[in-house]
């Protein structure tokens, strides 16, 4: 591919990502670049770059993840070399936009999705993919779960799907996106929370002598924790139910992968883990609070240990009485309410705030307990630091929702 400058790129990740691609395509004539682009617009959420080529239908597209730290860097490198290759392409039209796509506002399967190039055929995908991954393979984003990585340690990410905009109507009555599979049949382009290569359609990468060797999913964690289960996706990572080798007993451990779900202050999915373990230091030995056994950090990724505390979350259990015709009874509520209420003093008493109280927060033990548990919101209100988060719709304060300094309000 030829050579590029970089030059015309400022450094700050605030910056106006419209002009800086409109100024990518005119410096492209310059460098003696023969292609012509088409158009460079804005289009709901994205900015979309489309040449004179003809791209096709569906294909192997590439998605290159970044987070908002290295956003501008990841521009300054990728965009030169698609408008060089004369791809078409759309990425994120804002830092604002980018950090809404990796907190998950967009769907988990979108966290990530900086840029999405859309490749004439397979032989460009590869030669793309390859030379994406050697410029940026120093650079950080949050995981793509619908796509695989073209390396285990980088940001370039590829999956099969539809780059037209052919739609079909489900048997659930949801419109979605659609792809011809191998024997001519439509079928629904899904984007999934982890990868689904289409039947019969053969991946040019596995073959490829572009690809690098992808390391197989480790179940045991630090040669002690051996993850049994998956109990929750997120944007920061995922939860995972998991047995202690070593002290033979069940546990929690919470992942956070690096440069995941950065604030506006830069503090990732790790700090706000790290924080989580913090505060329930803090906390620790109260009756209700799970405990805190272990913290492991990476480059990659952090993982919070917590004692499993076994029971039923409180949304479940409403959820299912509904379905059976049954309601908690008053004796059930007031119960709850009282324990609840002990709960949150006893926090308060510490000069903490939860920040984040709902249903699915409160568990009921074994013993027909309340147990309290997701912390990673919470504030000390002695802090002079920010708060982490805003919260959870619906469920906010109006002080939290307006963004004032947390108080017992927030509970």
């Amino acid at each position: 591919m030829p050579s590029t400058s970089h030059s015309i790129f400022p450094a700050c990740h605030r910056m106006d990502w419209l002009a800086l691609v409109k100024e990518a395509c005119r410096s492209s004539q310059g460098r003696g670049f023969s292609s012509s682009v088409v158009s460079v617009e804005e289009w709901d959420i994205w900015i979309r770059v489309r040449f004179g080529g003809k791209t096709p239908g569906q294909g192997w597209k590439l998605h290159v993840s970044a987070s908002v730290i290295d956003a501008a860097e990841v521009l300054r490198r990728v965009v030169p070399i698609l408008v060089s290759e004369a791809v078409d392409f759309k990425l994120a039209k804002s830092s604002a936009i980018l950090c809404a796509l990796n907190n998950g506002e967009y769907g988990l399967p979108q966290v990530g999705k900086f840029i999405s190039i859309y490749p004439e055929n397979d032989d460009q995908a590869l030669r793309l993919a390859s030379c994406l991954h050697r410029v940026t393979n120093n650079l950080y984003g949050p995981a793509i779960l619908s796509d695989r990585a073209f390396d285990s340690s980088g940001i370039v990410y590829y999956r099969y799907g539809a780059f037209d905009d052919k739609v079909m109507q489900a048997a659930s009555g949801e419109i979605v996106p659609v792809f011809r599979s191998a024997t001519g049949d439509y079928l629904p382009d899904r984007r999934a929370l982890s990868y689904c290569p289409p039947e019969g359609i053969i991946d040019p990468f596995e073959a490829s002598a572009f690809m690098v060797g992808l390391d197989k999913p480790n179940p045991l964690v630090a040669n002690r924790y051996l993850i049994t289960g998956v109990i929750d996706v997120s944007p920061r990572g995922k939860t995972y139910l998991a047995a202690d080798l070593q002290v033979p007993r069940r546990c929690i451990l919470k992942q956070a992968r690096r440069h995941s779900s950065v604030d506006d202050h830069g503090r990732d999915g790790a700090e706000r883990l790290r924080h989580e373990a913090a505060i329930l230091n803090i906390l620790q030995n109260l009756p209700g609070i799970p405990t805190v056994l272990d913290i492991l950090s990476d480059d990659e990724q952090t993982y919070l240990i917590i004692e499993d505390i076994e029971g039923t979350p409180l949304d479940v259990r409403v959820l299912e009485s509904s379905r059976a015709g049954t309601y908690p009874s008053r004796t059930e509520l007031l119960q709850w309410g009282r324990e609840l209420a002990q709960i949150l003093g006893t926090i308060h008493s510490k000069g903490i705030v939860h920040r984040d109280l709902k249903l699915a927060h409160v568990v009921i033990t074994s013993g027909n307990r309340l147990a309290l548990l997701d912390f990673d919101l919470a504030f000390q209100l002695d802090s002079t630091s920010p708060p982490i988060g805003q919260g959870t719709r619906g469920y906010m304060s109006p002080q939290q929702r307006a963004g004032e300094k947390p108080t017992y309000r927030a509970v």
